[in-house]
């Protein structure tokens, strides 16, 4: 009865233990997309002065 009861009762701390890691895989995507904000801005604004300078010549 112990064997069986055994994995159950282990089944929250697995939980907790797992939660960390996610919460670790959130902070890092996270971080990933806020370094690639500002090249997104950089690109974005570059976009921008190539279509205004090519609107301007022709």
């Amino acid at each position: 009865m112990d064997s069986s009861t055994m994995p159950y009762y282990h089944a929250p701390e697995d939980d907790s233990q797992s939660f960390p890691f996610f919460l670790h895989l959130i902070i890092v995507i996270f971080i990933l997309v806020v370094s690639r904000i500002p090249i997104i801005i950089l690109t974005i604004f570059f976009l921008y002065l190539l279509t205004s300078n090519l609107a301007r010549i022709f």
